[in-house]
């Protein structure tokens, strides 16, 4: 994947507040963004906090 600077950071971030890996985040995201059930790997608090743009 090619990212820009402000997604990596933006992921750093949420990584660090959230206490999850990288693989868990974009799992959450990519999950929501697609219309699949939540990630069974991550607490629900995680999942349901984790903000999409609209």
């Amino acid at each position: 994947m090619d990212l820009s600077v402000e997604v990596l950071e933006a992921v750093d971030r949420a990584v660090e507040a959230r206490g999850v890996n990288k693989r868990t985040l974009y799992e959450i995201a990519l999950r929501r963004e697609l219309g699949l059930p939540d990630y069974p790997g991550a607490p629900t608090r995680h999942q349901k906090e984790l903000p999409l743009a609209g």
